[in-house]
């Protein structure tokens, strides 16, 4: 009987195959009969291979919107609390930053600064 090599592709395959189960949770959840079929023709019709692949997807799904409304709401938190010193602050800088910037020709060769030695 011949065994796959350390090197084949198929032992690669079910080590790879293996390390992902390993790394994977199973998880049971009762869900109505309506949002499965729903959830199995809208999977099928999609190209998703089998419902943990669609479950797996919806919930990355569910976590990026969660995860951008906290973030959102951290902003919201930031720039709520932020005084008007702040403020003028920041317009300052980027008044500053955006003169400076009209100045800059993109397209010419950079300059050696006084005192600086290129090596």
């Amino acid at each position: 009987m011949a065994h796959a090599s350390a090197g084949s592709p198929s032992l690669d395959r079910v080590a790879r195959a293996s390390m992902l189960m390993r790394m994977k949770s199973r998880v049971t959840v009762s869900l109505p009969a309506d949002v499965v079929d729903e959830a199995d023709r809208l999977g099928k019709r999609n190209g998703i291979a089998s419902r943990s692949a669609l479950v797996e997807a919806a919930v990355r799904l569910l976590v990026r919107r969660l995860r951008a409304q906290e973030l959102e709401s951290s902003l919201d938190a930031y720039y709520g609390s932020r005084t008007e010193a702040d403020k003028r602050d920041d317009e300052a800088i980027v008044t500053a930053s955006a003169r400076r910037a009209r100045t800059i020709d993109l397209d010419e060769e950079p300059r050696p600064r006084p005192g600086k030695r290129r090596r």
